[in-house]
C-alpha cells in the first residue's frame, strides 16, 4: 500500500509533506448509450480483480460507488495502477489491476477462465497496455493519459546471473547465420530496460552465447515476468510481459529501422520463435487455483483510508504537515456478502470441472 516517492502535486493524489505518497489508483468508466462515464478509486487498483469477479450484477453499483470525474480528468500511465471499462452496450469488460494478477501470467489466465462463467454473454478483455488500452477504447486521445517517466534506472545486461533464482526474464536471438541462442536474464518489471539499449543489445548478446536450450522447469515452478525475441535477418522484435506496457513509442525510438510486435502475455510465441529450445515452467492447476481463491474469498478486508487516518494522526503529533487529497478518504468496497461469493466460486468450480 505504501510507496515511497519524492513529492508530487498531482490530482487526486495523497501528497504528504515528506513525500510519502499512498495509495492504490485505477480509473473506472462505465459505457452507454455510446457516451461514458469516468470514476476514480484511490485505493481499489490491487483489489480491483476481486471486486469485478463475481459478474455484471455487482460492477455497475460498484463503479457508481467511487468518485466521478471530469472525462478529460484520467490518470496516466505513470500513477494508474489498474482499471476498467464496463461497456454495457457491447456487453464487453476491459480490465487490469490486482498485486498478484498483474505479474501472474498463469494466474491471471486461470482468474478470467473462471471469471467468463460469472459473465455468460459477455467478451472479458485483459487490458495489455493498461489505461492506455482503456483510453483508446473509449476514444480518449492517449497524449491525455501518457506520463513522462523520470525513472533513471540503469538498462539491463545480456548476462545470466549467478544465481538462477533471480531468473525472470527470457530474451531470444536469432542472428545473421540463422542459429537462435537463449538467455535467461535478470531484470526489472519492464520490457523497457532490456530494449532501450537499442541494437547495442545485440553486441552485448553476440559476446555472450553460451545457451541454445534452457528449461526452466529444471530449477523453478515461478514463471518469468516476461521475454524478448529479436530476429536480426528479418529485423523485427517480438515481446511479451505480464504487467501492462506503455512504452512502445519508447522502444521504437531505439530501434527505428526494426519491426515491433508486442503480444501481450503471449509467451507461446516466443516459445515457437525458439524453435522449440526454450521450455518455460510447468503450471501446477491446482496450487493455482488455491491461490487465487485465497485472493477472492479473503477473511477481513481492512478499510485503507483507516490506515492512512492512522499515520496522519501519528505524523501530526510529532509536527509533520499534512495534505490529504479528498478522495483518499472515500473507500467504497463492493457490495456483496461473503456467502454469496462463496456460493458463486463454488458454481465457478463446478461449471469449470463439467466443461
Amino acid at each position: 500500500m505504501f510507496l515511497f516517492a519524492n513529492a508530487h502535486v498531482a490530482s487526486g493524489h495523497t501528497r504528504l509533506t515528506s513525500g510519502l505518497k499512498m495509495g492504490s489508483r485505477a480509473n473506472l468508466v462505465i459505457v452507454k448509450n455510446r457516451g461514458f462515464s469516468l470514476y476514480f478509486c484511490h485505493w481499489c487498483a490491487r483489489t480491483l480483480p476481486g471486486a469485478l469477479f463475481w459478474g455484471p450484477a455487482y460492477v455497475r453499483s460498484y463503479i457508481e460507488q467511487q468518485s466521478e470525474e471530469d472525462k478529460e480528468h484520467w490518470l496516466d500511465t505513470i500513477w494508474a495502477e489498474g482499471g476498467v471499462v464496463l461497456d454495457e452496450d457491447r456487453q464487453l469488460l476491459l480490465l487490469y489491476g490486482g498485486e498478484e494478477l498483474l505479474v501472474n501470467i498463469p494466474l491471471r489466465r486461470l482468474y478470467l477462465q473462471l471469471m467468463r462463467l460469472n459473465w455468460p454473454g459477455w467478451e472479458l478483455r485483459w487490458a495489455g497496455q493498461g489505461i492506455l488500452d482503456m483510453a483508446h477504447y473509449v476514444g480518449v486521445p492517449l497524449a491525455l493519459v501518457t506520463g513522462e517517466d523520470t525513472d533513471e534506472k540503469q538498462a539491463a545486461v545480456m548476462r545470466m546471473p549467478t544465481d538462477e533464482a533471480r531468473i525472470n526474464w527470457m530474451g531470444t536471438v536469432r542472428f545473421a547465420d540463422k542459429t537462435v541462442w537463449i538467455y535467461p536474464l535478470a531484470g526489472f518489471a519492464q520490457v523497457w530496460y532490456f530494449l532501450k539499449r537499442g541494437e547495442d543489445l545485440l553486441d552485448m548478446a553476440g559476446r555472450e552465447r553460451q545457451i541454445q536450450a534452457y528449461d526452466m522447469t529444471e530449477w523453478s515452478d515461478r514463471f518469468p515476468s516476461g521475454g524478448f525475441h529479436i530476429d536480426v535477418p528479418a529485423q523485427s522484435i517480438t515481446y511479451w510481459q505480464a504487467r501492462d506496457l506503455s512504452k512502445h513509442r519508447e522502444i521504437q525510438s531505439k530501434w527505428p529501422n526494426w519491426q515491433l510486435n508486442f503480444v501481450g502475455d503471449r509467451f507461446e510465441v516466443q516459445r515457437e520463435l525458439a524453435e522449440g529450445n526454450l521450455i518455460f515452467p510447468k503450471v501446477d492447476s491446482a496450487k493455482l487455483l488455491q491461490e487465487l481463491k485465497g485472493i477472492l474469498l479473503p477473511g477481513v478486508e481492512p478499510d485503507p483510508s483507516e490506515s492512512l487516518r492512522r499515520i496522519v494522526e501519528e505524523k501530526e503529533e510529532v509536527g509533520w504537515e499534512m495534505s490529504v487529497a479528498p478522495t483518499a478518504w472515500h473507500h467504497a468496497p463492493l457490495k456483496i456478502s461473503l456467502e454469496a461469493k462463496k456460493r458463486i466460486w463454488a458454481r465457478a468450480i463446478l461449471s469449470l470441472a463439467e466443461a
